[in-house]
C-alpha cells in the first residue's frame, strides 16, 4: 500500500529545544510515494547559509518499507533540530530505481538547499542528479553512493572491508571455518551490498577461510516474501548447506523463519547484517549467534550537518578538509568526498540490550551507549 508518512511531535506548546522524535503515523497517500514533509524547523524560519536562504534538506532512502530508513531519519530530524534547518523525507515503498530518479526530479523543484539519497543503483540517478546541481542543488549520498562524479559527499556507514569483513568473520566462527554457504543479499544494483561481496569473495582466498565455499548469490531486493523464497530455495538446492549469510536485515529475518520452520536452527549457521530493534530476539534465542550494523541515527546526524556545512561553504567536498558535526565531534573528508562515519557494530546476545537506545532514543545523549 502506497503510505505518506507525519511525525510526531509532543505537543504545540513544546520549544524546539525540547521536540523529540516519537515515531512514524502511516496513512494512504495516492500519489505513490512515502513523503514526509514539513520536519522540525522545515515550517519555521529555517538556519541561514552566507547567502540568507533557509537551509533546507530532502533525504530519499532506498526504500521505505525498511525501518532502518527511518532510523537515519531520526538522526537528521536530530540535526534539523540543532541546527533549525528543514528537513523533508520522500521515498518509494519498495526499492525501486526509476521511482528514486523520478523523486530526485520531483525533490529539485522544490528546490532544497540539498537533496540526500541512499542510492539503489549507482548510475541511473546521475543525470537527475547533475540537473539539480545544474540548478544550483547541492547532491549528497549516505549509506549507499552513485558515481563520485554526481554527487559531492557520500557518508558511509563504514567501510567495505570493516562491513564485509565483519560479516563473514562471525558467520566463519559459528562453522570452524569450513564448510559450504550462500549469500542473500538485496537488489543486484546496490552498491554497498556489492562492495561487501567483493570482500568476501576476496577474504575467501585467505589462509583462514579456504575451507569455506560460496555456493550461490541471491537477490531477495529487501522483499520480505523474495527474501523468504530464496531462503527456502537455497535448502531445497543444498541439502548439505551450513551456512547462510544474509547481508540485509530483510533477508536476515527471511532466512531465520526459513530456518525455524525447517527445524534447520543450528544445524545451519546463519549471520549477516541485522537491525536490533527488530532482530534482538534472534540473538537472545540463539537463532543467529551475533550480526552486524551501524548506528543509522549517527549516519543521519552526520549526513545533515556534512550537508549543512557544504551549503554554507565550510567545506567542499575536498580531501583533507574537516568539520565539526555537532555533538559527534570533528570528521575530516577522504578521497572522493567520502567521510566515514565509524566501524560497523557486532552486536550479541550479550549487548544487543544496551544497544537498543541508539534505535529508539528520544534526545541526542542517548545515541552512543558505553
Amino acid at each position: 500500500m502506497n503510505t505518506q508518512v507525519a511525525r510526531e511531535k509532543d505537543g504545540a506548546a513544546a520549544s524546539r529545544g525540547t521536540r523529540r522524535w516519537r515515531g512514524l503515523v502511516a496513512v494512504t497517500l495516492a500519489t505513490g510515494f512515502l513523503a514526509l514533509g514539513g520536519g522540525i524547523g522545515a515550517n519555521a524560519t529555517g538556519a541561514t547559509t552566507a547567502s540568507s536562504k533557509p537551509f533546507d534538506l530532502i533525504m530519499i532512502p532506498k526504500n521505505t518499507a525498511n525501518p532502518f530508513f527511518s532510523a537515519i531519519a531520526h538522526g537528521m530530524d536530530e540535526a534539523a533540530e540543532a541546527l533549525h534547518g528543514g528537513f523533508q523525507y520522500y521515498g518509494t515503498v519498495e526499492p525501486d530505481v526509476p521511482g528514486q530518479v523520478a523523486l530526485i526530479r520531483s525533490s529539485t523543484a522544490k528546490a532544497p538547499t540539498v537533496i540526500a539519497l541512499s542510492a539503489n543503483d549507482p548510475t541511473a540517478p546521475c543525470p537527475a542528479f547533475k540537473a539539480a546541481q545544474a540548478d544550483g542543488i547541492k547532491t549528497v549520498t549516505y549509506d549507499a553512493d552513485v558515481s563520485a562524479s554526481c554527487r559531492t559527499l557520500f557518508i558511509q556507514d563504514a567501510s567495505n572491508e570493516n562491513i564485509g569483513g565483519e560479516q563473514l568473520g562471525i558467520l566463519g566462527k559459528a562453522m570452524n571455518y569450513k564448510g559450504t554457504f550462500a549469500v542473500i543479499s538485496a537488489e543486484t544494483t546496490a552498491a554497498n551490498q556489492n562492495a561487501w561481496i567483493a570482500v568476501i569473495k576476496s577474504l575467501l582466498r585467505t589462509p583462514q577461510y579456504q575451507n569455506m565455499k560460496l555456493v550461490q548469490i541471491l537477490y531477495g531486493n529487501d522483499d520480505t516474501t523474495t527474501s523468504y523464497q530464496d531462503a527456502v530455495t537455497l535448502l531445497d538446492e543444498y541439502p548439505s548447506l551450513n551456512g547462510i549469510l544474509a547481508i540485509t536485515p530483510v533477508g536476515l529475518d527471511a532466512a531465520a523463519k526459513v530456518l525455524e520452520t525447517q527445524h534447520k536452527v543450528g544445524t545451519i549457521k546463519l549471520s549477516g547484517l541485522g537491525f536490533p530493534p527488530d532482530d534482538a530476539s534472534l540473538l537472545t534465542t540463539g537463532v543467529v549467534p551475533a550480526y552486524v550494523l551501524y548506528n543509522p541515527v549517527l549516519i543521519g546526524y552526520l549526513t545533515y550537518y556534512a550537508s549543512y556545512d557544504l551549503a554554507q561553504g565550510v567545506i567542499t567536498g575536498k580531501a583533507g578538509q574537516s568539520f565539526t558535526a555537532g555533538k559527534l565531534g570533528k570528521f575530516t573528508i577522504g578521497p572522493e568526498g567520502t567521510i566515514l562515519s565509524g566501524n560497523a557494530v557486532i552486536f550479541t546476545r550479550q549487548n544487543v540490550k544496551n544497544y537498543l537506545a541508539t534505535y529508539f532514543a528520544t534526545s541526542w545523549h542517548d545515541i552512543n551507549p558505553s
